[in-house]
């Protein structure tokens, strides 16, 4: 994830990858889609979501939805959200991406305003007492991005999220994410 929060995809396209959720999550974000596609494609025609309980497989579904998300898969996208819906968002820890943002962003592509910034909430609850600065700024994002289509209210909320993710983005040195943070901030002023 370190390649990818700090822009740096190319050194992601050389590296070996065993676990099949790795491998679609890497193949979508540098731009092998088709690999992708077929991968979170395969998974989803041969297994049974509804019967994952094992949190063993909270992980590979969550980079799956991932790679969903980075595709515009919508429809996988739902399916691994809904696979994931009330579990725990304590996975966050031991992941490299949190299932409770992706399932706000799942939820906020469908429309569903209330559902997605509800999610974003308690995922930002989440990461702040984890300490897991990249998943909160990013999460802090979303929350932004839902909040800019809405009130004057929601808009003026969405700036202070706004404001608190490009300051750790730049911190962090993670220039995809600050590049996005600025796009928004800018249609602020506009």
């Amino acid at each position: 994830m370190a390649c990818l929060y700090l822009g740096r995809t190319d050194e992601l396209a050389n590296l070996p990858l065993g676990d099949v959720s790795v491998k679609a999550f890497v193949d979508a974000c540098v731009g092998r889609t088709a690999e992708a596609e077929k991968t979170v494609t395969n998974f989803l025609a041969g297994v049974r979501l509804s019967t994952m309980a094992d949190a063993d497989i909270v992980p590979v579904q969550t980079l799956l939805m991932a790679a969903a998300l980075e595709l515009g898969n919508q429809e996988a996208a739902v399916r691994l959200s809904a696979s994931l819906e009330g579990g725990p968002f304590i996975h966050c820890a031991n992941l490299v991406t949190c299932p409770g943002r992706l399932r706000a962003t799942t939820a906020a592509l469908m429309g569903e305003r209330a559902k997605a910034r509800e999610l974003y909430e308690a995922t930002l609850q989440v990461t702040q007492r984890l300490g897991h600065r990249p998943e909160t700024a990013l999460t802090r994002l979303g929350l932004a991005e839902l909040l800019l289509d809405g009130t004057a209210e929601e808009r003026g909320e969405a700036q202070g999220h706004l404001e608190f993710a490009i300051e750790e983005f730049r911190a962090m040195k993670m220039q995809p994410s600050l590049e996005r943070a600025l796009r928004h901030k800018g249609l602020l002023h506009a």
